[in-house]
């Protein structure tokens, strides 16, 4: 027998029957007609406890929308329902006339649930969620917790329409899944989502078409991450599956954020991509805050968080004294947890503030990431004696402590690098100044248009040469390469003064080669094979310049290089930095800046399809360059410069 533990917090059941004004009766109908079930009263409860903040687009919207829908079928039958660059353009040229035409009519009223739900559809939906839970094998027996959480909500995303759609996907899928003991959860749950493969992700085309149902979104069949998210967490809740939503509400070195489904079985979190995918369970792997994904490259989470249906008010917004308008956008949400340690490794942060650039001092500070060219808050601590501790933050990002005040971030002290073993370095200059050579402005974005240069040195082996002759295998490099300078540790105990780089095939695209002994960076280093090259800007003494960012490409005849290291080491490591396509196109100009409590120009420069040199650059100091063209400034990335090399952040 389920232990029964009330998911109700004190006073918010009545809170809620207070707001819901001439729609008290109803929830009261609902009370009422479980006052004999207390389980099911429990999930009554819980459901009309939490219907703050929850509410519906006006259904009558369908009804307007309901011709474009029309003209959106009619053009992707035109162009055999790809949904292309072409296609999308005119499917959004078309949406905004019809958003001129119906202008008056496309005025969008939210029904809040406590307000406009009606006794027969809460109990028609707490009914169809027990259902589904008891004939589900995986989550029959889950806490009365997640059930309320998980299962039972009948809202996964606020806008929508509440319809039939839990009826209809049980009806068309309960006999199928989740019924028999002994399948793998994983595999079960991709043969129903492959049922619904064909719906696709929008490519950055018509995603401002509003889809109230699911049902609308099956006939639309293309959307957004956070629309199909809410659609799978519909469709499997509807079949007794506990699903919900994760996000990240900004990457840590990446712009931009995202959201997937996770499936809860037995208390553990199963992450999956929300679109059919080849390797869809993979967020666990790639999103530890350690790994490199040989297909999308580093991800670094600042935090994770899950869409509840319960309320969570904590922090700023259950502070009185704190103006709505002092609290960023990610924390007037309260219909959410943290769930960052499922994820990754966590670390609690104290710091000191500066009050120097705020009166009066704030009761909260908020800790930020880098994003779309600004500072956006992502955790949110209570200042105590001008400190105050984040807590559970993600590693190797970069921070910046913040105030939040009229909608905008006021930082609040210098930003910082969490590395990953946990240690703090402060980004500040520090009164030196050096040289940046850098041929790229995006960090990890350019990863898949040079994919070929990043797999280039997979099979590639480095040989310790005795007397003219392969001696000793040092390394053979198995892996595609990172978007940025990395270290191959060698574990050999003989010493070399020649070092053989065998490649898989007889070219080579490579940024900076380096040896190390001790650790320590080995100088006076040359080439010894000829490797012939026709552009002044790529020379092959580039390979071993020490700079990451200027480059080799050529044919390599006899399909290898020798070094000759100028005496003998044991080595203890190669760096390699890839060869990464130039960003700064001629006749563009671009702008390196550095931190110090707002971004200060030092240079600017024209693009030549290659790289640039700037000088006289404050050392320790976080770093960007930025196109100036307003149309593409949104793809740059900071980054640190330490011994030649980029380090993008």
């Amino acid at each position: 027998m389920l232990l029964l533990v009330s998911c109700t917090p004190k006073g918010a059941l009545d809170k809620t029957l207070s707001s819901a004004k001439e729609n008290r009766s109803e929830l009261q109908k609902v009370l009422k007609h479980y006052v004999n079930d207390s389980l099911k009263l429990e999930a009554a409860k819980f459901l009309i406890s939490n219907m703050q903040g929850s509410y519906a687009d006006d259904s009558s919207l369908q009804t307007v929308y309901a011709p474009f829908y029309k003209i959106y079928d009619n053009v992707r039958k035109k162009y055999n329902y790809e949904i292309n660059k072409k296609c999308g353009e005119e499917i959004d040229s078309l949406w905004q006339v019809f958003c001129f035409v119906y202008s008056d009519e496309l005025t969008v009223k939210r029904m809040c649930d406590a307000e406009h739900l009606t006794a027969s559809t809460i109990i028609s939906e707490i009914e169809m969620a027990f259902k589904a839970w008891k004939g589900n094998v995986y989550t029959q027996n889950c806490s009365f917790h997640d059930f309320c959480e998980y299962i039972l909500p009948y809202r996964r995303e606020n806008g929508l329409v509440i319809d039939n759609s839990r009826d209809r996907y049980y009806r068309r899928h309960h006999k199928d899944f989740y019924t028999t003991h002994g399948k793998n959860v994983m595999e079960e749950t991709d043969s129903l989502l492959f049922l619904y493969k064909d719906i696709v992700h929008s490519p950055y085309y018509v995603p401002l078409i509003p889809i109230l149902t699911a049902s609308t979104f099956e006939k639309i069949k293309t959307g957004t991450c956070e629309q199909r998210c809410w659609f799978n967490s519909l469709l499997l809740s509807s079949v007794g599956m506990a699903a919900a939503v994760d996000f990240v509400p900004v990457w840590g070195n990446r712009n931009g954020g995202h959201s997937w489904n996770v499936i809860i079985v037995n208390g553990e979190s199963y992450a999956f991509e929300a679109f059919w995918d080849d390797d869809r369970w993979k967020y666990k792997r790639i999103y530890n805050n350690k790994s490199y994904d040989n297909l999308w490259g580093k991800f670094r989470l600042p935090k994770v968080y899950r869409k509840t249906f319960s309320n969570h008010t904590e922090g700023p917004l259950s502070d009185k004294k704190v103006a709505r308008e002092d609290i960023p956008p990610l924390f007037l949400n309260e219909k959410k947890t943290d769930v960052s340690s499922e994820y990754f490794e966590t670390q609690d942060i104290r710091a000191i503030l500066n009050t120097d650039s705020i009166n009066p001092i704030p009761g909260y500070a908020y800790l930020s990431v880098y994003n779309y060219q600004n500072w956006i808050p992502v955790q949110w601590g209570k200042i105590k004696d001008q400190q105050v501790t984040f807590d559970k933050m993600g590693k190797d990002i970069v921070y910046l402590p913040t105030y939040y005040a009229k909608g905008k971030s006021i930082p609040a002290g210098q930003p910082f690098w969490l590395k990953s073993d946990g240690t703090l370095q402060n980004l500040s200059a520090n009164g030196e100044k050096g040289q940046v050579v850098i041929r790229n402005f995006a960090g990890q974005v350019p990863f898949n248009e040079n994919r070929k240069n990043l797999t280039s040195l997979k099979g590639s082996e480095l040989w310790g040469m005795k007397n003219g002759k392969k001696d000793k295998l040092l390394y053979t490099i198995t892996d595609t390469l990172q978007i940025q300078h990395q270290l191959f540790r060698i574990d050999d105990p003989m010493s070399y003064r020649f070092v053989r780089l065998y490649l898989p095939s007889p070219g080579i695209a490579l940024g900076e080669l380096s040896f190390y002994s001790a650790d320590k960076l080995i100088t006076g280093i040359q080439i010894l094979s000829p490797l012939p090259h026709n552009n002044e800007d790529e020379k092959p003494e580039m390979l071993i310049d020490g700079l990451s960012d200027t480059a080799f490409s050529g044919e390599v005849s006899k399909g290898y290089i020798d070094f000759d290291l100028n005496n003998e080491y044991k080595l203890s490591a190669i760096g390699i930095s890839p060869y990464i396509r130039s960003w700064l196109g001629r006749s563009n100009t671009y702008e390196l800046s550095y931190w110090e409590n707002e971004w200060r120009t030092i240079e600017r420069k024209e693009g030549n399809g290659s790289y640039l040199i700037f000088n006289n650059v404050p050392r320790k100091a976080l770093l960007r360059l930025s196109h100036c063209s307003k149309n593409t400034q949104e793809h740059h990335r900071i980054f640190l410069y330490e011994d030649g090399k980029i380090i993008w952040l």
